[in-house]
């Protein structure tokens, strides 16, 4: 048997065409949010109900004109940016994480997506996914997909009218400490009780009753919510307010209101009041009880003072009791020719002996108060740590 001739070769394609892939991100709910201002909510709130996103891929194969769903494998990669930002960030939190339940973004095990993340309005999501599946013609051949990504963005709700918040009292308030105080036997210390009264107005209607109203009170530059302030009485949370000014010289009230008590954003307007202490108008005498001539028996000489304390054009004589409640004295006395001060002690009244006055060469001693009006009441300290009885604190006016 002889060859003769031989036939020409066949080409035979060994390699299968590629498949025609379609790639998706779908999600259980909307990628739109929207955020209301008026009591700083998000609708729909991730937080309470996440978004779930699942890679959904289908293959075609043009030779067999057959589709597919094929097998997602790992690894399977989630990535977030925000905003302007161009950088990628890797999602690696999984649910057997330890922040699992708090994390903004959650890989779960069927390789989809949990989402808690509520974008800000002005500064969208973008989400991708990059998934590798394997070839159902060919068992063990994974293909890994162009990522696909979608965007969460969030709209902002502007046309809610918001209630002006409005205080019932001027801007500021005199508080006069003498005329304006009250003593209060039961806790044996002065009371200076002040009001105020806010609402709430849209469109010329009283909508106090739909408002949360929030008290602080600002002192010094700081800021406090009014029941952590010493000067604070009740109505937290009300539309009145009362605070005893008798424990600060200068205060400032502040009033804020929102839709409610949970509510994380106040409405844009607040009202504010201030109250000062006013200062009285006393002149004050020097008064000498038993004479004003030294001689040569030595004997206590005894002061006290008249305070009269103006108010408006008429003038009233203090009592004793205001003077000893409202006014400390520090009695000096000096020579006539002398700018040299003695101290002599402090008290409503003095008692000095006349030997301490008497001059051979026939010159006059002066005898004066420096009248202090007493400030507000301060915590009592001792050691540097704060004096409290019966479990409250003490405070005295300084």
């Amino acid at each position: 048997m002889k060859r003769v001739k031989i036939t020409n070769p066949a080409v035979i394609n060994t390699t299968l065409s590629p498949l025609t892939e379609s790639f998706r991100i779908e999600g259980n709910a909307t990628y739109q949010q929207w955020y209301y201002n008026i009591d700083g909510t998000f609708k729909p709130d991730r937080q309470i109900t996440p978004l779930l996103l699942f890679p959904r891929i289908s293959v075609y194969d043009p030779e067999s004109r057959q589709a597919y769903t094929p097998l997602i494998v790992q690894p399977t990669e989630w990535a977030y940016r925000q905003g302007s930002n161009d950088t990628w960030h890797t999602i690696e939190v999984t649910e057997s994480s330890e922040n699992a339940s708090t994390a903004d973004y959650v890989m779960r095990s069927d390789f989809s997506l949990l989402v808690r993340k509520n974008a800000p309005s002005q500064s969208p999501v973008d989400i991708r996914c990059t998934l590798w599946y394997e070839d159902p013609r060919l068992p063990g051949q994974l293909y890994s997909v162009t990522p696909d990504d979608v965007t969460l963005a969030t709209n902002t709700d502007t046309s809610v009218l918001y209630p002006d918040i409005l205080l019932d009292c001027p801007p500021m308030r005199r508080f006069n400490v003498i005329d304006d105080s009250v003593y209060d036997g039961t806790a044996k210390m002065l009371k200076g009780l002040m009001t105020f009264q806010c609402r709430a107005v849209k469109n010329l209607t009283d909508v106090s009753s739909g408002t949360y109203f929030v008290w602080y009170i600002r002192e010094n530059g700081t800021e406090v919510l009014a029941e952590s302030h010493p000067c604070y009485v009740s109505g937290q949370n009300t539309q009145t307010l009362t605070v005893d000014v008798m424990y600060s010289e200068y205060i400032t009230v502040v009033c804020r209101g929102k839709q409610s008590s949970t509510s994380t954003v106040f409405f844009p307007s607040q009202a504010v009041s201030g109250v000062s202490w006013e200062i009285p108008n006393v002149d004050a005498i020097t008064r000498p009880l038993n004479g004003t001539t030294v001689d040569s028996v030595n004997r206590q000489i005894f002061f006290d003072t008249i305070l009269n304390m103006k108010r408006g054009n008429k003038i009233s004589i203090l009592d004793d009791d205001t003077k000893r409640a409202h006014f400390l004295f520090n009695w000096k006395r000096r020579k006539a020719n002398s700018s040299v001060k003695t101290d002599c002690g402090w008290g409503s009244e003095i008692r000095i002996p006349s030997s301490d006055m008497l001059d051979y060469n026939k010159i006059g001693s002066q005898v004066f108060a420096d009248v202090y009006l007493k400030g507000a009441y301060e915590a009592l300290t001792q050691n540097g740590a704060v004096v409290t009885q019966n479990g409250e604190t003490v405070y005295e006016r300084k």
